[in-house]
């Protein structure tokens, strides 16, 4: 199990480390990691492909991620750029996608499915949009799509549940 980012609350800062999970020692270890990172940030979503750990938006901030590990800066900002972190060699990479992609939100879900990201919802806190739109990013082609599935759409939210079961994604609760 592995995770990324987040706010320490006891320091009143945002994060961008990565922490691995070994299920045999029940310990977590703070992974070096190579690359540039992505910024210090919390509310993002998270999923893993294959060897990598996919990151996508969230709220974080302004300071330079590649010299410092947490932030004391208190500015906001939101990003709509898609990272992987390769869970073999601890290597960052920011990734340059093409297509419909998703505009910078928080408190979104992401998933994998047949090695595809799926995205939904979010919030945009500048202009205080809570959305219910679909997305979908082929890791091969790093090629994002805007899904308009049939059906009545969940109303718009932000941090709500989400699991896969079979070949259905069921969407759970939420801020709307």
């Amino acid at each position: 199990m592995y995770i990324f980012g987040g706010f320490e609350y006891t320091h009143r800062r945002y994060t961008n480390s990565v922490y691995a999970f070994n299920f045999e020692t029940l310990t977590w270890e703070n992974l070096p990691t190579k690359g540039k990172a992505p910024s210090h940030r919390d509310f993002h979503a998270s999923a893993i492909v294959n060897d990598k750990m996919y990151i996508f938006g969230g709220r974080g901030d302004d300071e330079d991620s590649s010299t410092t590990t947490t932030s004391t800066s208190t500015l906001d900002t939101y990003c709509d750029k898609l990272y992987s972190f390769n869970l073999k060699t601890n290597e960052w990479e920011e990734l340059e996608t093409t297509g419909d992609r998703p505009t910078f939100r928080r408190s979104h879900s992401m998933w994998e499915y047949c090695g595809k990201l799926y995205l939904f919802g979010g919030y945009d806190s500048i202009n205080d949009i809570h959305f219910n739109d679909f997305y979908v990013f082929d890791t091969i082609k790093l090629y994002w799509t805007r899904l308009r599935p049939n059906g009545k759409h969940p109303t718009p939210r932000r941090r709500q549940c989400s699991a896969i079961v079979g070949n259905k994604v069921f969407i759970f609760g939420g801020t709307m």
